[in-house]
């Protein structure tokens, strides 16, 4: 079973993120995953997901398309 975060560690997680405290010190502060903290602040919309990578040449996006299996 998951362990659920609670409303108190939630309230927790906002209040350190507000003072401008890290996700690596909040996750220490609450005994939750960087990644928990992450979910709880995107769902509060104070962190937004991550962009994937660009590639770093015409050829890889190329090799990156065929593996999608795009044509380019």
């Amino acid at each position: 079973m998951k362990n659920s975060i609670t409303a108190k560690q939630t309230a927790k997680i906002l209040n350190l993120h507000g003072k401008g405290k890290s996700q690596r010190e909040i996750a220490e502060a609450v005994g939750r995953s960087r990644s928990g903290v992450w979910g709880i602040l995107k769902r509060a919309g104070l962190v937004k997901a991550k962009k994937a990578a660009k590639p770093h040449s015409k050829s890889e996006a190329r090799r990156l398309a065929v593996q999608k299996g795009k044509k380019r």
